[in-house]
């Protein structure tokens, strides 16, 4: 198993959108540990109150530039990563593209 030590750390991603009747942002959460498992979670706040769906456990691992996760209920996700100390950007995915060390 390949961990990429600039990957390890707590990634937030934030997104937020605003209508006439409601407004919402919703933080997800990775939490990449050094032992190649990870902790995924979403907190959201809108105009009705908050909610959050997780945490999901999985476990991770980064080679050749790209991010493997595997989600121990079975779902994955692969794709090519590109990480600053204080930024990760996914370009191919289509709505978590950039995150932020928390």
């Amino acid at each position: 198993m390949a961990i990429d030590d600039m990957l390890v750390g707590h990634w937030l991603h934030t997104d937020s959108m605003s209508s006439d009747q409601v407004t919402m942002v919703t933080d997800t959460h990775y939490i990449l540990g050094q032992d190649g498992r990870f902790e995924y979670y979403t907190k959201t706040q809108d105009s009705f109150g908050s909610g959050g769906d997780g945490p999901y456990y999985g476990n991770w691992q980064a080679e050749n530039g790209r991010l493997s996760i595997q989600f121990d209920h079975g779902d994955t996700i692969n794709t090519p990563y590109q990480v600053e100390p204080d930024k990760l950007f996914l370009p191919e995915e289509s709505h978590y593209r950039l995150w932020y060390r928390v």
